[in-house]
């Protein structure tokens, strides 16, 4: 079954499409781990509510503290929250490039077509104004079908070009030829994005998403927070925000602060009236390294994986999986769209929160209700939100521990999937 699985596998990873989606996800990896690198430095530790500030109280012994927070959220946009515009350019480019049309001239279209798409075209300003969220992480799906389809159109309709151009009036003679499907790549995107903001309104996509984000923070009962834990997971996995939010977060949902209320006029959280939420549970035991339990993962692979570039993703990843931002892994390794590690990445955070709820339920642990620093590691947040609970904090270690063993399996999949595609090197 397993050998089936990964000839399967292996086979899959070698078609065109998907061959260009991994190779562009590579390809964007530095900057997304810069970008991450960033992140941290913006939220942990230059952030006056960051959780290395609130250890080191570093915003009253450096100078400039606070334009220093705002340098380094800029360089976090400007790699980071870019990846999904690379990534509309690098898969144009490559699905072209594969059967010798023109691959730059493909890439240059994919990525005026999303940025087609992410404009706010009826805004009413007069001014320009993007979809911002959409140019990072969260549109990485719509950057990578976008360049698949405007790569397709070239493969269409595009003509062959040299592999070696050299003179400026064979680059504009290639300019030439490629304007109709230039043309109708853009008219197309922009047709469809003016439809979107008409029959949909401006913000649809954002709104729908923000309503999933407010119907999740109002939910108190097991079932339903592990559902949309899942539904979460699942979109996030397909490069898309879910119900809960899970970048930067900072613990202020109704319930949650309800909870602290309570705690702070009768001197004890045992009692508090909402234990069973996305702060108590999957902020707190389902995020341990990002989505998925990612930090799993990586201990898992430097435990038993052979793959040399899995190993080297996942030491470089490690700083920013550990402060809860695994981009670098997500999109590294990738885990995205990878079905080999679809079922440990949905599953372990909610087997997590099952377990949790048990624990809160039998009153072995407390339930989140302090204050918690942004860029806490997924680790400490329960034992901080707790006020410094033991029993949280062993909690989260052994579950942790079991979620390096569900992934184990699926790692060594992986290693089997990979030497086979380089043949057994």
């Amino acid at each position: 079954m397993v050998t089936k699985l990964v000839a399967w596998m292996a086979q899959k990873k070698e078609q065109p499409t998907i061959k260009a989606v991994r190779r562009t996800l590579v390809m964007i990896f530095p900057f997304v781990l810069l970008g991450s690198f960033m992140q941290i430095l913006a939220q942990s530790v230059f952030s006056q509510t960051g959780f290395l500030n609130s250890i080191f109280q570093l915003s009253d012994k450096v100078p400039a503290f606070e334009k220093i927070y705002y340098f380094f959220t800029n360089l976090s946009f400007f790699t980071l929250g870019i990846s999904a515009l690379l990534a509309a350019y690098q898969v144009a480019n490559y699905q072209a490039k594969y059967l010798h049309k023109d691959g730059a001239m493909a890439g240059l279209t994919g990525l005026v077509c999303f940025l087609i798409l992410v404009i706010r075209p009826l805004d009413g300003t007069g001014r320009l104004n993007f979809n911002w969220a959409l140019l990072g992480t969260p549109g990485l799906l719509l950057g990578l079908l976008v360049g698949c389809l405007v790569g397709n159109l070239f493969n269409l309709l595009g003509k062959k070009t040299a592999r070696q151009v050299e003179r400026t009036d064979d680059v504009l003679a290639r300019a030439f030829a490629a304007l109709p499907v230039i043309t109708l790549a853009l008219l197309l995107c922009l047709l469809f994005n003016l439809a979107v903001a008409f029959f949909s309104g401006q913000d649809a996509v954002t709104n729908f998403f923000a309503g999933m984000e407010a119907f999740a923070d109002n939910q108190d009962r097991v079932g339903t927070v592990v559902g949309l834990g899942i539904i979460s997971n699942l979109l996030n996995w397909l490069g898309l925000s879910g119900p809960y939010n899970t970048i930067g977060t900072v613990y202020g949902d109704q319930k949650y602060l309800d909870n602290l209320n309570y705690a702070l006029s009768h001197g004890s959280a045992v009692n508090v009236p909402y234990k069973y939420t996305v702060t108590t549970l999957y902020q707190s035991f389902g995020m341990f390294g990002g989505v998925g339990a990612t930090l799993a993962l990586l201990i898992a692979i430097s435990l038993v994986s052979n793959s040399h570039r899995a190993l080297r993703v996942s030491r470089w990843s490690f700083l920013p999986v550990f402060f809860n931002v695994n981009s670098p892994l997500m999109i590294g390794l990738p885990l995205l769209f990878n079905p080999l590690y679809l079922l440990p990445f949905v599953l372990a955070p909610c087997f997590n929160m099952l377990i949790a709820s048990l624990a809160i339920k039998w009153q072995l642990i407390t339930v989140l209700t302090y204050p918690v620093p942004v860029g806490t590691p997924g680790v400490l947040v329960a034992y901080i939100g707790t006020n410094a609970s033991i029993s949280s904090l062993v909690l989260g270690i052994v579950l942790l521990g079991i979620d390096v063993l569900l992934y184990i399996p699926f790692v060594k999949v992986a290693d089997a999937v990979s030497c086979k595609l380089t043949g057994g090197i």
